[in-house]
């Protein structure tokens, strides 16, 4: 888990400045003059980060079954994808949609649960943009809390609040350990709210609950994965979902909704086995979304590295 850590360190220190040029570009000129930048700061980071150039490498040959360690344009084009992501983001919680097209599939299952006052755990990945489930929640007139780790992005979330001061709304601190935040997340839950989390990166070792961790096949390797979210989800005794919103084009994304589990059960006697089984039912299904729009995953580190 090394080198996960060390990437989420090395993202933290140098993407403020970029994240804040392109935030004041972009709030003081729009998106015609933000964009060009963007490739830019892109640009410099794929020049003078071989780590970030090899991860990617790395994913990109996974992921199309073939080396891609020298193909760079295909991994700057990776990069690329990441930060025009992260620009559609500025644009979601600025409330500017109005030029954004929006694809969904499984609706209905959302649908269903709001006509009968359900609610749900959804969980994601760091696979296209997890905050288009705000487009969704605003169609639907649905209340959700999304679950979020801040303790390796401090800076670059003050930097953006400046420019986007409605980021947090819903946000709940990211504490899936802490007693009084699942009971309050449980009532929400009960009143027919929604609590939305990602479910793909192990957090720092230093964190509590960093070494709960199953390992499971994705694209074609073993890989950990946190327990985390499956736990949290059994504490919330609700149907689960898998939710994904994959940037097609400009402007234009596809927002996937597909059931997962109804509830997640871990009974004490097969606990780790009732984990395994969901962790890899998961990592399939982001397997098979990976495929689909394969320059959408943002794990720029060693994602199949074993730990020592």
């Amino acid at each position: 888990m090394a080198s996960h850590t060390l990437w989420r360190e090395l993202r933290e220190r140098g993407s403020v400045w970029g994240m804040f040029l392109t935030a004041m570009v972009y709030r003081f000129f729009g998106r015609w003059l933000a964009e060009p930048l963007l490739c830019l700061v892109v640009a410099y980071f794929f020049l003078t980060d071989g780590r970030l150039r090899k991860s990617s490498a790395q994913y990109l040959s996974r992921v199309h079954g073939r080396p891609y360690g020298r193909r760079w344009i295909q991994v700057y084009r990776h990069c690329l994808s990441f930060a025009r992501t992260s620009l559609d983001r500025l644009d979601v919680w600025t409330n500017r949609l109005e030029k954004y097209t929006f694809n969904y599939f499984g609706e209905a299952h959302l649908v269903r649960l709001r006509q009968e006052g359900k609610g749900a755990v959804l969980i994601s990945a760091h696979l296209g943009s997890f905050d288009t489930l705000r487009a969704l929640a605003k169609r639907h007139n649905a209340k959700v809390h999304v679950l979020t780790d801040f303790r390796n992005s401090r800076r670059v979330s003050s930097v953006l609040k400046r420019f986007c001061p409605g980021m947090d709304e819903g946000v709940v601190a990211y504490d899936t350990t802490s007693i009084s935040t699942i009971f309050e997340l449980q009532q929400a839950v009960r009143r027919g709210e929604f609590v939305a989390l990602l479910g793909d990166r192990i957090a720092a070792e230093t964190a509590r609950g960093a070494g709960r961790v199953s390992s499971a096949i994705f694209l074609g390797e073993k890989a950990l994965f946190p327990q985390a979210a499956f736990i949290f989800a059994a504490h919330m005794e609700c149907p689960v979902y898998l939710m994904f919103g994959l940037r097609r084009s400009v402007h234009r994304y596809d927002l996937y909704v597909e059931p997962f589990a109804d509830p997640v059960e871990l009974p004490d006697a097969s606990r780790e086995n009732a984990l395994a089984n969901y962790i890899a039912a998961y990592a399939s299904r982001l397997e098979h979304y990976c495929r689909l729009y394969p320059l959408q995953w943002f794990n720029f580190y060693d994602f199949w590295r074993q730990p020592s």
